[in-house]
């Protein structure tokens, strides 16, 4: 356990030392095009340049979003917070099928090549969390008690 933390804690030193604060005049012109086309609502702008390319973190209506991008400013990954009433209708059911006496707390939309997943946290009462990954077809990819 103790060489894993130290691995963890070498990994994120690391991520440190290779993602560095932008200001967006230094952004590919590519990049910023493909942002501002997609994003042009978004506040609270704040860009990193790391090793594969650009991430960028932004707000829209005080929900959070998260953009990777590729050097050429094409989408490599996105995160998306989202209200409980925004999960598509499957997966809002596929939620009350399973876990029927918990609460949605948080949710995040995970794009990645053409890939979404669902991030959810529920909880129950003051003492129980459950972390999943559900995909958009309503299948549990992941259930772990948090």
């Amino acid at each position: 356990m103790k060489n894993l933390k130290l691995m963890l804690l070498g990994l994120t030193g690391i991520t440190a030392v290779n993602a560095q604060d932008l200001t967006p005049d230094t952004v590919p012109q590519a990049v910023r095009a493909s942002f501002q086309q997609n994003y042009a609502q978004a506040t609270d702008v704040e860009w990193e340049q790391e090793y594969t390319g650009y991430h960028v973190a932004f707000e829209i209506n005080r929900m959070d979003y998260e953009i990777w991008y590729d050097t050429s400013g094409s989408v490599l990954k996105s995160e998306q917070e989202l209200a409980a009433d925004e999960l598509p209708q499957v997966v809002q059911n596929a939620l009350v099928k399973a876990y029927n006496d918990f609460t949605i707390d948080e949710v995040e939309k995970l794009a990645i090549k053409g890939k979404t997943t669902y991030s959810i946290e529920l909880e129950k009462g003051w003492s129980q969390e459950r972390d999943l990954v559900v995909d958009a077809t309503g299948e549990i990819l992941s259930d772990r008690e948090d």
